[in-house]
């Protein structure tokens, strides 16, 4: 199975050639007002590492977030105006309607969840990795996914949603650093940049008990407009 996904997204020999993605996209929906962001939407481009798990985004609070190895940092000018080693302490004691009063919380969150959003599924052949395939669920197949330690995510497992086609279509999750929320994430418009799959737009829905999506809420949405892809010579 995981083979066949690998080929729908572009395949692991193309991927492997990959050194660097930038990535334009608007993230929106009302969770980022509600937990305190001056506004229902970012408008950011993104730059990362496909292997190590090191992402920057700018602008970001009129400055560059950069994700680096799961230190957190706001960067001006290239001087660090805020920094922290171990940026998921400080969701500690914060509940689902907990806002988070300074913009490290919202850059930790952002970067490690886009940072897995645009290596997804390439990432579950890396060391630490593991993948067992579930029974299909409305048509779909199942993959579970075990993240090791060292790649910040939003849950250690996460169940993924293929179409038989392959692509990518929900993934669940609880979200630690949100107060233990099950999500149901649905992505859709496959688009092809360099050979590579991406799912275009994202919905975040809160799951029900019989594991279908809350569809009367959507907290998040993301926009992924363009991807560019630099490769080794």
């Amino acid at each position: 199975m995981l083979n066949d996904i690998l080929e729908a997204h572009g395949g692991l020999a193309n991927w492997q050639t990959v050194t660097e993605l930038t990535a334009t996209f608007t993230a929106g929906g009302p969770f980022w007002r509600a937990k305190g962001w001056p506004g229902d939407q970012l408008d950011l481009t993104a730059r990362l590492d496909p292997r190590t798990q090191r992402i920057e985004f700018s602008p970001f609070a009129d400055a560059t977030l950069v994700l680096d190895n799961g230190e957190v940092s706001l960067l001006r000018d290239g001087e660090v105006l805020q920094a922290r080693a171990d940026p998921r302490a400080h969701f500690d004691g914060l509940d689902l309607k907990s806002r988070w009063d300074d913009p490290l919380r919202f850059g930790y969150f952002l970067a490690y969840a886009m940072w897995n959003y645009l290596t997804t599924p390439f990432q579950f052949t890396y060391p630490g990795f593991t993948t067992r395939e579930l029974p299909d669920w409305q048509g779909m197949r199942r993959l579970a996914v075990s993240y090791p330690d060292t790649v910040h995510a939003h849950h250690r497992d996460q169940t993924f949603y293929f179409g038989h086609d392959g692509l990518l279509r929900r993934l669940d999750y609880v979200v630690d650093v949100n107060g233990g929320a099950d999500v149901a994430h649905l992505v859709e418009d496959h688009r092809t940049f360099d050979g590579l799959v991406f799912p275009a737009r994202r919905h975040v829905h809160p799951r029900n008990q019989d594991n279908t999506p809350d569809l009367g809420f959507e907290g998040i949405t993301v926009e992924l407009r363009d991807v560019e892809v630099k490769r080794a010579r």
